[in-house]
């Protein structure tokens, strides 16, 4: 129902051009135990922050057929390699299916 995806060029190029990507997807976000009644909160509720995983296909027009998609941790770790595949000047890739996270790096090799 609801999500946020950005893309930031990494590099000063646009996206098109650039070999290094940092793609964040943000669905649903409240924090532990928070509370609500009807759509006021009634509670805060505590660390850590609950964040909804987005599940979606991405098709990016690029010239690197060689870019490869890390799956990151909000600690900045990569935690996983993305499969993608690269067509016609197009490169596609699902995220939040495996390495489900709300980082993405997009870089060459």
């Amino acid at each position: 129902d609801f999500a946020v995806i950005a893309m930031s060029s990494l590099t000063d190029k646009a996206i098109k051009k650039t070999n290094n990507i940092l793609l964040t997807a943000v669905g649903r976000a409240k924090n532990t135990d928070a509370r609500f009644e009807d759509e006021q909160m009634i509670d805060y509720g505590t660390n850590p922050i609950l964040i909804e995983v987005i599940e979606t296909k991405i098709t990016l027009t690029t010239e690197h057929k060689d870019m490869q998609v890390w799956s990151v941790s909000p600690e900045g770790f990569f935690v996983g390699a993305v499969p993608t595949s690269y067509k016609d000047g197009k490169l596609s890739f699902t995220i939040g299916r495996e390495f489900a996270s709300m980082y993405y790096l997009l870089q060459t090799q």
